[in-house]
């Protein structure tokens, strides 16, 4: 079983960390996501590996896992 995150971002229109990161806390934590951990979560998706932002290739796959697993492991998740 092979898990390819990029494929939760097929048909989606999302053009920053922000907008990716609020869309995988809406579909994770149903929308609980706070604004102050979405912000965190966006400055460290956009800090990895490259400053510049990108959502294509391998550098995107690395992370999303990153941003996803932070998102389980959260107390929030837990909660759901």
């Amino acid at each position: 079983m092979h898990f390819e995150p990029a494929g939760l971002l097929d048909g989606r229109d999302l053009s920053d960390a922000g907008e990716l990161v609020g869309y995988l806390g809406d579909v994770l934590l149903g929308g609980r996501l706070r604004e102050t951990e979405q912000r965190l979560l966006s400055h460290f998706m956009e800090s990895m590996n490259n400053p510049a932002f990108g959502l294509d290739g391998e550098p995107l796959e690395e992370k999303l896992r990153s941003v996803i697993y932070l998102l389980l492991a959260s107390p929030d998740y837990q909660l759901v």
